[in-house]
């Protein structure tokens, strides 16, 4: 009996070998390392309500490395409330407009070098406020809003987002031996850490060459936990897509979840002010833009709720040239084809040239 179980064993490990390497030359890019790696000299926070920014008056430097080489490398600085903007909020000037603009990485701009919102702002002159932050999806621009309304009041709220922002659930910070996570607002730090990180911490003052040592070394501590049999079953591309699938559709019921909240909130903030002027301008992520639709039809989703439905493609020249070559955000120029898109949008510009 036992020769018989080990002789199955063998069996079965053979197969899936054999079926793990035709699906590694089928389809290579299944399981493949990213090889893209994210460092920041400051980690976010959350604050009493709930709101991701960061600490104030803080100078944060982001490194993407792509490989060995250098995708990103970028310093920007947060103001008195911790946002990204090279001016102070408070005290507020009085003014007969003033706008909020929500959003994630694509409000806040930091991948162009320029956070393309305060410089609109400063060039046309406008009261206007920039409350995007990386990874935040529309439940937490809820959380934003509720946050800085504490002390900044506004006229007209504006978001800048994609269509991923609806998929996104709320999310803590979790900084641990270097690195920083995401973790679910129900997760435990443990279960937390279990997944990969998000990016790991660096210092300002780091060089290429230390950012590529540490990518060195985090690449093979990841390869040496992938080493054992049981990791190399829980990698095989067969077993993968086989989990994936199942995993797709938890995920994807959870996902449509997360999307009816963040419709729901978006009526919230609709109903807490009934005086505001609220648009909802939607940009597509690089992938939306090579397939020349959106993975939303928020202009469904959001019809009934009192919020103006402002689409980029179809309404601005918009190209796969407006992003980085590795990354799924716009490069400098890319961001300042989408600064002249939304001030054309919002009625503030003519219709911009493409890039």
């Amino acid at each position: 009996m036992r020769a018989n179980l080990l002789l199955l064993g063998l069996a079965l490990a053979i197969s899936f070998a054999l079926a793990d390497a035709t699906l590694r030359i089928a389809a290579p890019e299944l399981g493949r390392p990213d090889p893209r790696l994210l460092f920041t000299s400051e980690a976010p926070i959350r604050d009493d309500l709930g709101a991701i920014r960061y600490q104030p008056q803080r100078s944060v430097r982001s490194v993407l490395l792509y490989g060995d080489e250098i995708e990103i490398d970028t310093t920007f600085h947060t103001n008195d409330l911790g946002l990204v903007d090279h001016r102070d909020y408070l005290p507020q000037l009085a003014a007969d407009r003033s706008y909020a603009f929500l959003g994630d990485s694509y409000a806040a701009g930091v991948e162009g070098g320029r956070p393309w919102i305060p410089e609109l702002r400063d060039r046309l002159g406008l009261q206007a406020y920039t409350l995007g932050m990386g990874a935040t999806g529309v439940l937490g621009f809820e959380r934003m809003l509720e946050s800085v309304s504490r002390r900044l009041v506004f006229t007209d709220v504006i978001f800048v987002a994609i269509s991923d922002d609806f998929f996104r659930p709320l999310w803590r910070p979790l900084v641990h031996d270097g690195d920083l996570w995401v973790c679910a607002d129900a997760e435990s730090d443990e279960d937390c850490v279990r997944h990969l990180p998000i990016a790991h911490l660096m210092q300002p003052s780091d060089s290429k060459a230390d950012l590529v040592a540490r990518a060195h070394e985090i690449r093979a501590a990841r390869a040496r936990a992938r080493g054992s049999v049981r990791s190399w079953l829980r990698r095989s591309r067969l077993l993968t897509l086989a989990r994936d699938l199942v995993v797709a559709r938890v995920r994807g019921a959870r996902r449509e979840t997360v999307v009816d909240e963040s419709v729901a909130a978006i009526r919230r903030i609709r109903r807490a002010r009934p005086e505001a002027r609220i648009r909802f301008v939607h940009v597509p992520d690089k992938y939306e833009t090579r397939r020349g639709e959106y993975d939303l039809d928020l202009a469904a989703r959001l019809e009934g709720t009192g919020v103006e439905y402002l689409p980029v493609l179809g309404a601005c020249p918009w190209s796969t040239q407006n992003y980085h070559a590795n990354d799924n955000h716009p490069d400098a120029a890319g961001y300042q084809v989408l600064a002249a898109c939304v001030a054309h949008l919002l009625g503030w510009e003519p219709v911009p040239a493409g890039r």
